[in-house]
């Protein structure tokens, strides 16, 4: 009997040992991926923010690109902008007094 119990936990002891480190290791990369996903998500919406702080001139000429900023913040930034502040910013005005806003997200 004392044999049986000797084997299973031969058995059991070689299953952790081999176990433990595969999920460390998953959990590890796992955590690494999602890092290097937050740190472009970042990226992303410091580029929005640096297009949107551009003044609009008269024609509207970048409004696509002031409309895909705009939903990089929504999608990527973790507070959505509503419907108003959405449309002034693509068709009424520029962000203003970002600069020390914009040295922040590079220093991260």
């Amino acid at each position: 009997m004392s044999t049986g119990l000797d084997k299973l936990k031969f058995f059991i002891n070689s299953i952790a040992a081999i176990g433990i480190p595969v999920v460390i290791a998953l959990v590890g990369h796992n955590y690494t991926d999602a890092i290097k996903e937050r740190e472009i998500q970042a990226r992303f919406v410091e580029i929005a923010i640096e297009i949107l702080s551009e003044p609009i001139d008269s024609s509207n000429s970048k409004r696509n690109l002031r409309e895909w900023s705009v939903d990089v913040i929504n999608q990527y930034s973790g507070v959505k902008l509503d419907t108003s502040a959405s449309r002034d910013l693509i068709e009424k005005s520029a962000l203003i007094g970002l600069e020390s806003f914009s040295g922040l997200l590079k220093s991260e």
